[in-house]
């Protein structure tokens, strides 16, 4: 049987618009009881919803995390989910929301935004647009301060920016330890304060599944044991347990994807005089061969020539030569059941190893790591199972990360950085 799909909404004035909608009532708290620590009582709208689609996640191992976003279309015949000045009901503005395959977390964050789709005829409909808390660093912005921090790890940076947004400790993940950072004024969008201390370090800044804030150091995809043990293999060549994908995007050497020279320059907002520390390496034999493709990242919070060669040194040994890689793949428990539990538990840095034999009788096989999850949801109004269900993997090489090697900077955008935006430009 296909998951069911459960969507919770919480709010310090939750009221369930639809009483006989509620499965197992016994696994919350009172419906009349207001907040309860860092999350709310929940109030369980799911009968209502006719369609879910998430996308969560980034490109790649060279990217930074972007928000999270769901989408969730719900039938509003009696304009339960409409805004009213009088009886807002569950669906307010701000209110948390979560998402659900059976008992599998697939989303928390809170409603961004209620859409009515008002029609002449037919059934009234609205959507509710939600994103996780990762999106609230890019909603404070604050002016310049006299610099501090110095010496403090990307950790505790995060931390302060997280005070600054107002962010529960109960709502943090946080790995400890790296390398320590410059001062910062820690002016300008919180976002990018946020993402430009973990690119600094090597690490990875994101929102998980259940509404937390994460960061994991450089050494993530190297010890962490769904990183470095393979959760999954996807192939269609028969194999015993072999999961099967309804597609694959499998590309071959890609210019686009070449960086043989790398620029990296660090500055130290106490000393805003000092010209940015830069520090610039070319793997010579790539550019001979393919010409020149370059890649910057600056503003990054350390003026150690070492560490900032590391970062440029990972960069070309991840990119300066061109190979096969596979971007994404397509599963759905519809098509492949055996693949349900998966598709309700895959997550980031997970490691798949995922294979391909073409009916002339060649092929390849591969390990990858996830890197971006999108859901595409459409329950069947029969106790909530789901009709239809896709999951998009976005995918990058996971054999570049060998388990046991020291740690490094190999994880940033292909880009440039820009203080005045959330994200890192493509070069």
């Amino acid at each position: 049987m296909a998951a069911r799909i459960f969507i919770d909404i919480g709010d310090v004035n939750a009221v369930d618009p639809d009483p006989t909608a509620v499965w197992d009532a016994a696994l919350w708290d009172d419906p009349a009881a207001r907040w309860a620590g860092t999350m709310p009582n929940w109030t369980e709208i799911s009968c209502r919803v006719r369609s879910v689609d998430i996308d969560r996640g980034r490109r790649g191992t060279l990217h930074i995390f972007e928000p999270g976003r769901a989408t969730v279309a719900v039938a509003n015949p009696d304009g339960w989910a409409s805004w009213s000045p009088d009886a807002p009901g569950p669906v307010t503005v701000g209110a948390w929301l979560r998402i659900r395959a059976d008992q599998e977390v697939l989303f928390t964050g809170s409603i961004h935004r209620v859409l009515d789709a008002y029609t002449p005829t037919g059934e009234l409909n609205a959507e509710l647009v939600c994103i996780d808390p990762l999106a609230r660093l890019g909603q404070v912005e604050l002016p310049p301060r006299p610099a501090v921090g110095g010496f403090e790890t990307a950790a505790a940076r995060i931390g302060r920016i997280l005070d600054e947004v107002r962010l529960a400790p109960d709502l943090r993940d946080l790995d400890p330890g790296g390398p320590n950072l410059t001062p910062t004024t820690l002016a300008g969008s919180m976002a990018d304060q946020a993402q430009q201390a973990a690119v600094t370090a090597g690490g990875h800044l994101f929102a998980d599944r259940d509404g937390r804030i994460c960061y994991r150091d450089a050494g993530w995809l190297r010890t962490d044991p769904r990183a470095t043990t393979v959760q999954a293999v996807i192939a269609n060549d028969g194999r015993p347990g072999a999961l099967c994908a309804t597609g694959i995007e499998a590309n071959g050497p890609d210019l686009e994807r070449l960086i043989n020279l790398t620029t990296c320059s660090g500055i130290d907002d106490s000393q805003p005089d000092l010209d940015p520390l830069e520090v610039t390496q070319t793997d010579q034999a790539s550019a001979g061969r393919y010409g020149t493709r370059s890649w910057s990242v600056d503003q990054l919070y350390t003026r150690d020539p070492a560490q900032l060669a590391v970062l440029g040194s990972r960069v070309l040994e991840l990119r300066s030569q061109p190979r096969v890689w596979i971007e994404g793949l397509t599963i759905s428990p519809i098509a492949d059941p055996a693949a349900s539990t998966f598709c309700a538990t895959v997550d980031f840095g997970d490691r798949l190893e995922v294979a391909y034999r073409h009916p002339l009788g060649w092929g390849w096989e591969t390990d990858v790591h996830v890197h971006g999850i999108g859901y595409r949801l459409r329950p069947s109004g029969e106790l909530n199972e789901c009709a239809e269900w896709t999951t998009d993997l976005t995918l990058d090489d996971a054999t570049y990360w060998q388990a046991g090697e020291a740690w490094d900077y190999a994880e940033w955008d292909v880009g440039h950085w820009s203080s005045s935006a959330r994200t890192l430009e493509d070069a």
